[in-house]
């Protein structure tokens, strides 16, 4: 099982998890990247583009710190988000993603409905943070045993 935890600061989310406690905990996350290639494809062509991260959670106590925050525009200098799973006993973070510049951009609220009873069902929260710089960390596991970490970022650093 998966967890997806998001750390912004000055927001309490309902994470109970050790060493997360009270950041938003998440059912998904989205985000986008992609490259303009020109004709004949051959080459690729003018800068990256990257979409903003949008996560979902279901509504909870930082509902209404995301939507102050969205509506004034503020800029937090750095958020984490980081999924998580189980191995052996304990939460581990398979994938993290470290955001510099960021602000909530967009929060939507959504009550998804059953098909089968065509009932409302707990409604959900989707907020999407734009940025400047993003880096990535994957850690696989081998089982229970640590592999070595795979890293990114963009814009890369300078060499």
């Amino acid at each position: 099982m998966s967890t997806i935890l998001v750390n912004i600061p000055n927001v309490n989310g309902s994470s109970t998890i050790s060493g997360h406690l009270d950041e938003i905990e998440c059912r998904a996350i989205r985000h986008a990247m992609s490259k303009q290639m020109v004709a004949k494809a051959t080459r690729t062509e003018g800068a990256s583009r990257h979409g903003a991260f949008e996560l979902t959670h279901g509504i909870d106590r930082a509902t209404p710190k995301l939507k102050d925050l969205a509506t004034k525009g503020t800029v937090h200098n750095t958020v984490v988000i980081e999924e998580m799973r189980m191995v052996g006993e304990e939460y581990e973070t398979i994938y993290r993603f470290d955001l510099s510049n960021v602000v909530i951009v967009r929060v939507e609220v959504d009550t998804p409905v059953d098909p089968t009873t065509n009932e409302p069902g707990e409604l959900t929260e989707t907020f999407a943070l734009a940025y400047t710089r993003v880096e990535w960390t994957y850690t696989p596991y081998d089982g229970t045993t640590k592999q070595p970490a795979v890293t990114g970022a963009y814009p890369a650093a300078a060499a």
